[in-house]
């Protein structure tokens, strides 16, 4: 992620998957903790990958990967014990 032309160095992470029984393979929800200018923030990403799988010699492997991130909010991170 980059923020004002620089690289923003992520916190940490905390993502989980959803499998989803469609044509287009996984969607997540990604969010990612960092800091910027002082300040906590959460960046959250609704991803899908869009999935082409093939069968090679008896092992499933992928032949393409499409990332589409389908929505984000950036937003502030508040200390609930003083708001």
């Amino acid at each position: 992620m980059r923020a004002g032309g620089g690289i923003v160095q992520f916190k940490g992470l905390a993502s989980y998957t959803q499998w989803v029984t469609a044509e287009f393979g996984m969607a997540l929800v990604a969010s990612h903790i960092y800091e910027l200018e002082g300040v906590r923030r959460k960046l959250e990403m609704g991803i899908r990958y869009d999935d082409e799988i093939v069968r090679v010699d008896g092992l499933c492997k992928y032949r393409r990967r499409y990332l589409n991130i389908v929505w984000e909010q950036d937003l502030p991170l508040t200390d609930k014990a003083t708001d």
